[in-house]
């Protein structure tokens, strides 16, 4: 009788529980009694009451669990807690060590099974499972709209703000919204979000159903300490009868945000090298990440693999000269010819490899900063949304400054280097990375020792710099091309011939085209030339042209010419478009630039 009572819906799901109690994977049974315990959810036992009388913040105790895994929920249960983790392994890597060892704490607190008794557990049980399975396969909004329904506008810190969230449902088919839910923020932490009253499941088993055009609004409460300032995060999650749509929250806390501050900005303009005297700075070099320090910071492997080339092939360091700049401009003349020939093809590829990492690394170093405070962080917002509490071995350090946001480079972007010193001590040197760019701050990843070692506050020298192994493996495949495929001279019917020309018949107009060019003077060779011949052709109908070669043969000058001259003479049908930040323009009836480079 009482499995009739575990529905979802108009039907009682009675062979589902059953089913549910002795086989999923939410529950484990004891072989030696009748007793099942969760495999979703621990107890830590919090003797002496350190937890709930505050002797041991909930942000150290939150982040000693989140070292066994991401942690969805926790609450008090007397003198327990009972922890909620989205992945089962967490669970029984908890139990398994017998204690949970928070920094700070007397004593650790012992790690136990929960044990599911009773028709109410066995329900929630059952609940957790659909949820966390759910999760698994989470979406995007697809059918379902959703409004915030307030006023962009920064919150005072120190207070609380109460705010709805409107679900609605645009598509013919009906929904049954089962919960909304909202992930674990310890108590004592900067910020703390919560749900209100309202939410489906607080209207019953059932579920709410959602028809056409019928909607949800679910309250929502922010609650931020006094000095809380920054862009805080956390996830919404609609938890439907089959499947999960998150929505993520962010709310201003502590000052006004100017939105031209998230837009695109230029570069700043390259500082003379007298006011960067940073990334001269000598001393021992602390490194961030040295051999036997362990950090689960979620991809810091990749800022230490990042600039470490494994390959089997050799490859050279292919150091930038000092004075490549010099060397270039000083050949500016009217016997100097700019563009790429076969035979200083791989010289003038190294050379431009070299202005461009020279000119990045002008560009990067004007970020560099003289005497800016820094100080030690305790948890962040990932790109989730979900609050991440540090442990005192993983504290992140957040440097406060101008946007440096980009739409590419040049900007300080993640992985970046930083060195940093104390301004008038040259004795010691610390590596950092880049871990975090928000909008108006860095989060950086140094040493352990970092901010043990500086007085409070803390004023740091930093000087930036980007890691060089891309441009050494693209000077190597300058050094690998076959210089017979980026300047074919064979006689095939389809090959080009040594002075450029091909078989193919342009048509007529193409043909004038491509004399009038010739006639023109234009710096181009003749596959150049018959290529915008070919694009300024009339074609009936309309067809994309694929513009392809290998990197350096003059992809990019070629369409540079064609779209110089249909500003001009635009052909009938043709426009413009640019793919993507930093992809060469595109022409529809006209070209699209392709191939290796």
């Amino acid at each position: 009788a009482a499995l009739e009572e575990y529905s979802f819906g108009p039907q009682p799901l009675i062979a589902h529980s059953v089913q549910s109690l002795l086989r999923v994977p939410a529950m484990r049974h004891n072989a030696n009694s009748e007793r099942v315990f969760s495999t979703h959810r621990a107890v830590i036992v919090d003797y002496g009451r350190a937890i709930s009388g505050g002797t041991v913040s909930q942000v150290a105790v939150h982040a000693a669990l989140e070292e066994y895994g991401r942690v969805w929920h926790m609450e008090q249960m007397g003198s327990k807690w009972l922890v909620t983790f989205q992945a089962a392994p967490a669970t029984s890597a908890l139990i398994a060590s017998g204690a949970l060892v928070v920094e700070g704490a007397p004593e650790p607190f012992p790690a136990e099974h929960y044990q599911v008794v009773g028709k109410k557990s066995c329900v929630e049980e059952e609940r957790l499972l659909h949820l966390m399975e759910n999760m698994k396969r989470a979406t995007k909004s697809g059918s379902m709209k959703i409004e915030d329904v307030r006023e962009p506008q920064p919150i005072a810190a120190g207070t609380s703000f109460d705010w709805s969230i409107r679900l609605t449902n645009r598509g013919t088919q009906p929904r049954t919204l089962l919960s909304v839910e909202v992930p674990y923020q310890p108590a004592d932490a900067p910020v703390c979000f919560s749900l209100l009253k309202g939410t489906p499941q607080s209207k019953g088993k059932q579920g709410l159903l959602l028809s056409q055009t019928f909607s949800h609004t679910q309250a929502v409460r922010l609650v931020s300490r006094p000095g809380t300032a920054g862009v805080f995060r956390t996830r919404l999650v609609f938890n439907f009868s089959t499947y999960a749509l998150v929505h993520e929250v962010a709310v201003e806390v502590g000052g006004a945000l100017d939105p031209r501050s998230l837009a695109p900005r230029p570069p700043p303009p390259p500082p003379p090298a007298a006011a960067r005297p940073l990334s001269d700075a000598t001393g021992e070099l602390i490194p961030a990440l040295p051999p036997g320090r362990v950090c689960k910071l979620p991809g810091v492997r990749l800022l230490t693999t990042a600039g470490t080339y494994k390959g089997v092939k050799p490859l050279q360091e292919f150091e930038l000269p000092a004075d490549i700049v010099k060397t270039v401009e000083g050949r500016r003349g009217a016997s100097f010819n700019p563009w790429k020939t076969a035979q200083n093809y791989r010289t003038r590829l190294h050379e431009l490899l070299w202005l461009e990492e020279a000119q990045q690394a002008q560009h990067t170093h004007a970020y560099d900063m003289v005497r800016v405070e820094v100080e030690p962080v305790r948890d962040y917002m990932d790109a989730n949304g979900m609050m991440n509490c540090l442990g005192p071995s993983e504290l992140l350090t957040r440097v406060k400054c101008e946007s440096l946001l980009a739409e590419k480079r040049p900007c300080i972007q993640r992985g970046d280097k930083v060195i940093a010193s104390r301004p008038g001590d040259g004795t010691s040197r610390w590596e950092g990375f880049v871990y975090i760019v928000t909008h108006n701050a860095l989060l950086l990843l140094f040493g352990t020792e970092f901010h043990a070692a500086q007085p409070t506050p803390t004023q740091m020298n930093l000087s930036f710099s980007v890691e060089r192994l891309t441009h050494r493996l693209m000077h190597r495949a300058v050094d690998e091309v076959r210089l017979s495929v980026a300047w074919p001279s064979g006689s095939a019917a389809s090959a080009p011939s040594a002075d450029g020309d091909t078989s193919e018949k342009l048509p007529d107009e193409g043909e004038t085209i491509a004399a009038s060019l010739r006639a023109s003077g234009a710096e181009l060779d003749e596959q150049q030339r018959r290529a915008i011949g070919k694009l300024m052709a009339p074609a009936s109908p309309p067809v994309p042209f694929l513009l392809f070669g290998p990197f350096g043969t003059g992809k990019t000058r070629t369409l540079t010419e064609y779209l110089r001259i249909i500003t001009g003479r635009k052909p009938p049908g043709a426009h413009v478009e640019q793919a993507a930040a930093g992809a060469k323009p595109a022409a529809s009836r006209g070209a699209k630039a392709g191939g290796v480079g």
